[in-house]
Parts: C-alpha cells; sequence; structure tokens
C-alpha cells in the first residue's frame, strides 16, 4: 500500500472501499482453492468474489464447506456468509474477525472435526511446550489438549 499511498496521496487511498474499511488489505487464501495466493483486494468485495472469483473457486470440482476467515483464531464461516462483505464491522457482525487475513477455504470433503482438531493441537503445542512450563507443571489446559 505504501508506494501507492505514496503516489497517489492518502485522500485517494481513502476513497476506495466502503466506510468504516478504506483501502485495501491482504488475504491468504489458501486451502481447497483453484488459485491459492496472497492477494491485495479492496475492502467491501464480498467472500464469494474473494473465493470464486480471485480464488478460482472450490478445486476438484467439490463443493464449499466453510472457511476460516481470518487465521485459526477466528470462528469459520459457511455457505450463507459468501454474499457477506469482506469489511471489518461485516465480519465482526457476523460473530468473527478479519485477523491476521490467512483465509483457509475448506471443500465438502473436510471432516469439520478433525481440521478443529488440528487448531487445537497446533495452539496446544505453540502454547505448551514452547518453554518451561511454571513451577514444574503444564500450563493450565495443556493437559487436556
Amino acid at each position: 500500500n505504501i508506494p501507492w499511498i505514496i503516489e497517489n496521496g492518502g485522500a485517494a487511498f481513502d476513497a476506495i472501499g466502503p466506510e468504516g474499511s478504506r483501502g485495501t488489505r491482504l488475504f491468504s487464501l489458501s486451502g481447497h482453492v483453484r488459485k491459492p495466493g496472497n492477494y491485495e483486494i479492496v475492502m467491501g468485495m464480498t467472500w464469494r468474489e474473494l473465493i470464486y472469483d480471485v480464488g478460482g473457486g472450490i478445486r476438484d470440482g467439490n463443493e464449499l464447506k466453510a472457511w476460516i476467515p481470518g487465521g485459526a483464531t477466528a470462528p469459520w464461516f459457511v455457505e450463507e456468509h459468501l454474499d457477506t462483505p469482506v469489511t471489518i464491522d461485516d465480519i465482526a457482525k457476523n460473530q468473527s474477525m478479519a485477523g491476521s487475513g490467512a483465509v483457509v477455504v475448506m471443500d465438502d470433503t473436510t471432516c469439520m472435526v478433525k481440521a478443529a482438531l488440528r487448531i487445537v493441537r497446533f495452539f496446544a503445542h505453540e502454547s505448551c511446550g514452547g518453554s518451561a512450563p511454571p513451577a514444574g507443571r503444564a500450563p493450565p489446559g495443556c493437559s487436556r489438549c
């Protein structure tokens, strides 16, 4: 964004996108899409446009099941959210968050329980295995993970 803003000015950047989510934002689109990658999008496009137009749709002829809109800690979206605008406010109204912008798309072959378990295990490892436990004990919750 910085080179474009320097060249065109802050007012021009502020004119892009809807009120409350001006400008552009980087999203890393991964998972079961035909064209995974890092994309700079104008805020306000819909998730349908991001997943199907930018990302090329769901790979291997499968159907969309769900996606994580903003990194592993973000609550997941499902098909009913496809026409939700990609804005901070609209994502929050649907009880999720844009977070890191890491979008993980899952198709209808995905076991949601297994996908959630992988995320839990990731956070358990990152939170519980990185440093010495306090007073020789595992931090709360780690034994359950």
